[in-house]
C-alpha cells in the first residue's frame, strides 16, 4: 500500500484534553487500485501522539481522493470532504462528506453532497460558519476539457445537507481549484479559484452570503497579469477583518513564485501583491492558516530551491514578513513534499 496525494490538516480544540489537536488526512492506494482516506496519528500541538497508529476514515468500494478538513468547536468534530469515483463499470463522480470525531474516529455514514454522474468533480474545500453553526463545501465540476464550473453545498453539524446544491459560478470560463474562508463579522465567505482567460490562468474571487449564494457585484480579479497565476488558497484574519489570498505565479519559463494579496471584508484589494517567496527554483501549491490570537499568518508551499522540500513564511496582519523563508520539511533537502 502506498501513500498518494497531498495531506490536509485542520486544528481543533479538544473538549477533554484542552489541547490543540492536529489531524492529517492522506489518500492511500491499495493493491487493487482502489483508494481510501486515512487519518494519521492525531497529535497535540507540542508533538505528542494521541493515537498509536493510522486508521481508515472511509472504506467505500471505489476511489476517494483530494481530502480537505474543517473543524467545528460547537460539537467538537471535523468535517472531512472528498471526491469519490465509483468502481467499474459505472465511473460516476461525486463530492462526499464524512464527519470525524476529535480523536480521529469516523462518525455516521458518508453524505453525498453533489450530483452523481460521469462529469468529473474535484478539488473540494470546506469552511465552517461559526454564526450559523454549519459548513459550506465548494468544488469544481468538469463539463469539458476547457470548461469547469464552481458549485457548493451547505452541511449541518448534525450530518445532513441543507437546501440544494448551489451554483457559485456557471460561465463560459474555465474555473477550477476553488478555496474559501468565512468572515464571522460580515457573515460572508470569500471564495477564490483559478480562471482561464486569454489562454492562461488568473485568480478570481467572489463573495458569498451566509447561505453560500454569490453576492451581486461581489466578484473581483485578485491577479490578472499576462502570466500564469494559479492554485489559490485563502484565509481570514479576525484581528484585521480581512482576507489573505496566496497563489503561485509564473515569474519566468518553468519557474513559479509564491505571491499573496490582502483583500478587505468587502472584497477590495489592499495594497500591492506580496512577494512571499521568489527564491530560485519552483515554489508551488501554497496553503495558509491564521493564528487568531496574534493575527499572524503562516504560509507554506512546496519548494524547489534545493530539492523537493516544504518551506514556510510568517506574515503579520499588514502582510509584512516576520523573519525569512524557512525550511519545514527538508530531510537532507531531498523530496520533502
Amino acid at each position: 500500500m502506498k501513500t498518494k496525494g497531498v495531506p490536509w490538516l485542520a486544528v481543533s480544540s479538544h473538549s477533554v484534553l484542552f489541547a490543540c489537536l492536529l489531524a492529517a488526512v492522506l489518500t492511500l492506494t491499495g493493491s487493487s487500485g482502489a483508494s481510501s482516506l486515512q487519518v494519521n496519528p492525531v497529535v497535540q500541538v507540542h508533538g505528542d501522539l494521541l493515537s498509536a497508529a493510522a486508521a481508515p476514515l472511509t472504506s467505500l468500494a471505489g476511489n476517494e481522493y483530494e481530502p480537505a478538513l474543517a473543524y467545528t468547536p460547537q460539537v467538537d468534530r471535523f468535517l472531512l470532504v472528498f471526491g469519490y469515483l465509483t468502481p467499474v463499470p459505472d465511473f460516476l463522480y461525486s463530492i462526499q462528506a464524512q464527519f470525524v470525531s476529535a480523536d480521529g474516529s469516523p462518525l455516521y455514514s458518508p453524505v453525498v453532497l453533489s450530483d452523481n454522474d460521469s462529469s468529473v468533480r474535484a478539488h473540494p474545500r470546506v469552511a465552517y460558519n461559526s454564526q450559523a453553526g454549519e459548513f459550506l463545501v465548494i468544488w469544481d465540476r468538469q463539463y469539458s476539457d476547457f470548461d469547469h464550473d464552481i458549485y457548493a453545498r451547505r452541511v449541518s453539524i448534525e450530518g445532513s445537507t441543507i437546501a440544494s446544491q448551489i451554483t457559485v459560478d456557471f460561465t463560459i470560463n474555465d474555473d477550477t481549484q476553488p478555496d474559501l474562508a468565512y468572515n464571522p463579522n460580515t457573515g460572508q465567505y470569500l471564495a477564490v479559484w483559478q480562471r482561464y482567460s486569454n489562454g492562461q490562468p488568473e485568480i478570481y474571487a467572489q463573495r458569498l452570503d451566509a447561505a453560500g449564494n454569490p453576492v451581486v457585484g461581489g466578484g473581483v480579479y485578485i491577479a490578472d497579469d499576462s502570466i500564469d497565476e494559479s492554485r489559490p488558497a485563502v484565509g481570514y484574519n479576525p484581528m484585521t477583518n480581512e482576507f489573505l489570498v496566496v497563489y503561485q505565479s509564473q515569474s519566468s519559463l518553468d519557474n513559479y513564485d509564491i505571491l499573496g494579496q490582502r483583500v478587505s471584508a468587502t472584497g477590495g484589494l489592499i495594497g500591492n501583491a506580496l512577494l512571499i517567496s521568489v527564491a530560485t527554483g519552483n515554489q508551488t501549491n501554497p496553503r495558509l492558516a491564521c493564528d487568531t490570537t496574534t493575527g499572524q499568518f503562516l504560509v507554506v508551499w512546496q519548494d524547489g530551491r534545493i530539492d523537493g522540500d516544504i518551506y514556510g513564511q510568517r506574515l503579520n496582519g499588514a502582510g509584512e514578513f516576520i523573519g525569512i523563508n524557512f525550511a519545514i520539511a527538508c530531510d537532507t533537502c531531498k523530496n520533502g513534499y
